[in-house]
């Protein structure tokens, strides 16, 4: 004995399955792309930076007993320096976004 839902057949045209890939826009790629090589940037680079300062420069070549101090500050200069960058570069696009 069939069930009565297996035995119905359909009138209506046959749905594609739903997409959830949606297409991007250059704009909106090149937006996401910034984000996250400068999101990358704001977790290595201060901490590279701080290590670097803080063994090879201050304790490896002058000689300083303790660098860490020095090593913050450089990873404070560093994190400062790229969120210039980025604001830098949102204005930028959205000078070119007005002028398009």
């Amino acid at each position: 004995m069939s069930s009565p839902r297996l035995a119905a057949t359909s009138t209506e045209p046959a749905r594609e399955p739903a997409k959830f890939v949606r297409q991007w826009s250059p704009r909106e790629k090149n937006a996401l792309w910034t984000l996250l090589v400068f999101s990358f940037a704001m977790i290595v680079l201060p901490i590279s930076g701080y290590f670097v300062c803080k063994h090879a420069i201050l304790e490896g070549v002058m000689g300083w007993a303790d660098g860490s101090i020095g090593g913050a500050i450089s990873s404070v200069v560093i994190i400062h320096i790229l969120i210039v960058i980025y604001v830098v570069l949102a204005y930028r696009e959205d000078q070119n976004m007005k002028s398009d």
